[in-house]
Formats: structure tokens, C-alpha cells, sequence
């Protein structure tokens, strides 16, 4: 439950791999990233790769917060991974977000979105989802529904003049 309803930023990225394209393309998205900015690092769920997912997926293999979740990444590190990104602020809890960290990836989720079936884990979480939980717009019944266009569409847009100061008329 959402307990504190202030302006939080929130970054979407996006490069030229294959699995960004592809996401993209099933989403309808600008975006196949979205994550939360917390000082000089960022809160994401970050997936595991194709091949650890498909062993996930299959239970060869159980899925653990070493093969990707909710982690905190230095920002330097988030935009050398995407080509291109971008900042908007949507109304959330900071402190829900930070305790999200270390929960696992949803391999589920995120093919559930990109096959359109409502399949998922609920005790994991894929980019989207995460925001959507942290965010106030989102029922969190709803939030495995969440697409990074869907996150882009409930948030705000960046005109204003500093980082530091959030748009008036918030919560």
C-alpha cells in the first residue's frame, strides 16, 4: 500500500538491442526501460538474460535477485546502457521503492505483457511494474498490467526549470 504521495522522478531508457526493439514493438512504446531516480543512483527492475530467464521459466533453475530484480544502479552506469532517455516526475512513495530492493525479476510478467496473458509473479517485478507499484495513478492489483508507455502516460512532463524544484499542484 501507497503511503506517502510526493513527486518522484522517474527515467525511461531505450538502445538499438534486439530485446529493447522488441519491447518496444509489442508494448506500443517509446520506452522498453523505466526506472525510479534516487540521488545519483536509480532503482530499476533489471531482467535476467534470455537464456537464465527460459531456465527460470521452465524451473530448471529458481529465480533469485543474482539473476536480476529491483537493484540500485549508479546513473552513470543506466545511461551508458541506453542510447536514448528520458525524465518525467510522477507522484509516488520513495520509501516503498526503496524497499523494494532485492526482490526478484518477473520473467513471467513482462511475457505475459508481450503475449497478452495475464500471467505473472507475484513475487517478482519487471521494470514496469515496479513503477506502477511505487506509483500513486496504479492500483497495485493492476500494476503487472503496466507498460513503461502506460508509466509515460499517468506522469508529468519535465517543464520546469530545476530537478530540485517539483511542478506545483502535485498529490
Amino acid at each position: 500500500m501507497k503511503t506517502q504521495c510526493k513527486p518522484i522522478r522517474i527515467i525511461f531508457g531505450r538502445n538499438t538491442h534486439w530485446i529493447s526493439v522488441w519491447v518496444r514493438l509489442k508494448t506500443w512504446s517509446e520506452w522498453s526501460h523505466v526506472a525510479i531516480v534516487d540521488g545519483d543512483v536509480v532503482i530499476e527492475a533489471k531482467g535476467i538474460a534470455v537464456w537464465p530467464m527460459l531456465l527460470v521459466l521452465l524451473k530448471i533453475i529458481p529465480n533469485t535477485i543474482e539473476l536480476g530484480g529491483v537493484v540500485r544502479t549508479p546513473i552513470r552506469e543506466f545511461l551508458n546502457r541506453y542510447d536514448s532517455v528520458h525524465y518525467v516526475w510522477i507522484d509516488g512513495d520513495m520509501d516503498r521503492a526503496r524497499s523494494l530492493v532485492g526482490t526478484p525479476f518477473d520473467p513471467w510478467g513482462m511475457l505475459g505483457i508481450l503475449i497478452k496473458r495475464n500471467i505473472h509473479c507475484v513475487k517478482s517485478l519487471f521494470c514496469a511494474e515496479y513503477v506502477a507499484l511505487v506509483a500513486t495513478h496504479f492500483r497495485d492489483e493492476f500494476a503487472h498490467h503496466q507498460t513503461a508507455q502506460t508509466i509515460l502516460a499517468a506522469s508529468r512532463d519535465t517543464e520546469w526549470v530545476s530537478w530540485d524544484t517539483p511542478p506545483l499542484g502535485t498529490c
